[in-house]
């Protein structure tokens, strides 16, 4: 079911896929335990429900690190309705939720730009004159997490209409198409080649390797019968070359934008990262967490760990700001202590004589 349907039941929700839930007043609140085993499934699962605040309060009173309140509206919600007598705008009366639902792999994949989505809440309600509250811990959980904003992947991309020979094209289903060309005006005989041609392994035709019944489609058409199919077959073999370049290109670069514990061919796996990922709910589980904000409650996960990195320290270290021993000059050398000059008479002076006087070991002696 694409991003945006109106569903009329929670069961018919599948997981792997984005899915937009309208809940009114008068039903019942969403089964919690189905809710978690879809968001279990190890597929990309997105669910963004919308609601009265009392139908969702299941959702946002337990504990659940799946479930995120991105904005309450008070009172005057535009929802919309088939009554044009209104412009087809009936605003509720009851304050209304908005809550998402997603589980680890779809934030990988499709990464949430919560600060430009944020803003865009905040300016849709002032344009709309209606008081919308962001709660603090969705906030502040978004806040906490360094999330990349360039590796979301592109919206969907409504293929062409299929030209009469689509053989080359992937895309294009196969199916009967001979009923459909005679419709068209094409004859019996050229209906039936080109239904067969068109029924070709698309991926032959990107080697290169044609249909045998283009040959006889161009009978009678084509002067150089062999020098088309050669040139033919020499553009559908670089242009499949050129496809399949640009493929490689973007796996590599997925994979290294993408958690290491989802290459299961690799040489070297955390053995602790393995037991603790699985068994994580937190959609938050592959991004670092620099900085505790939601202040809440740690989990045997290592991924609750705040990891702050030695460029992000506001202190510097004291011995920078002083000279190193290597750049002082070093100290002069000490001078030489000048001789005492030695006596040369044997004659006592009046000092000696005192000093004997003095002297305790000489008197003693």
């Amino acid at each position: 079911m694409p991003f945006g349907a109106y569903t009329s039941s929670i069961e018919e929700l599948l997981p792997g896929q984005n899915t937009l839930i309208v809940l009114s007043g008068d039903v019942k609140p969403p089964d919690i335990r189905m809710l978690s085993e879809i968001l279990t499934v190890d597929k990309s699962t997105r669910l963004l429900a919308l609601g009265p605040v009392n139908v969702l309060n299941p959702l946002i009173l337990p504990a659940s690190r799946w479930y995120m309140e991105l904005a309450r509206i008070d009172s005057g919600f535009p929802f919309l309705t088939t009554d044009f007598s209104n412009e087809g705008i009936v605003p509720s009366a009851s304050p209304v939720s908005i809550i998402l639902c997603l589980n680890r792999r779809s934030l990988v994949l499709d990464p949430i730009d919560w600060f430009g989505l944020r803003n865009d809440l905040i300016e849709w309600a002032d344009s709309k004159n209606i008081h919308t509250v962001i709660p603090k811990l969705t906030d502040a959980r978004f806040r906490e997490r360094l999330i990349p904003s360039s590796n979301t992947r592109p919206g969907i991309i409504k293929n062409p209409a299929p030209s009469v020979l689509h053989f080359f094209d992937g895309r294009v289903k196969r199916s009967e198409e001979t009923r459909h060309l005679l419709k068209a005006g094409v004859s019996l005989h050229a209906a039936t080649l080109i239904n067969k041609i068109n029924k070709h392994d698309p991926v032959l035709s990107a080697l290169g390797i044609l249909p045998n019944h283009i040959r006889q489609l161009m009978k009678g058409s084509v002067n150089d019968i062999n020098g088309a199919l050669l040139d033919l077959s020499k553009t559908l073999f670089w242009k499949g070359y050129h496809i399949w370049k640009k493929r490689r290109s973007l796996v590599s670069q997925a994979w290294k934008s993408w958690p290491p514990e989802w290459n299961v061919h690799g040489t070297k796996r955390n053995k602790r990262t393995e037991i603790n990922g699985p068994s994580c709910s937190d959609p938050f589980h592959f991004f670092p967490k620099h900085v505790n904000l939601s202040k809440l409650r740690r989990t045997p996960c290592n991924c609750s760990k705040t990891t702050t990195s030695e460029s992000a320290s506001m202190f510097y270290d004291i011995r920078d700001f002083g000279v190193s021993l290597s750049q002082v000059s070093p100290l002069p050398p000490p001078p030489k202590p000048k001789p005492v000059p030695c006596r040369s008479t044997t004659y006592l002076t009046h000092a000696d004589l005192i000093r004997f006087e003095r002297d305790r070991a000489f008197i003693s002696a």
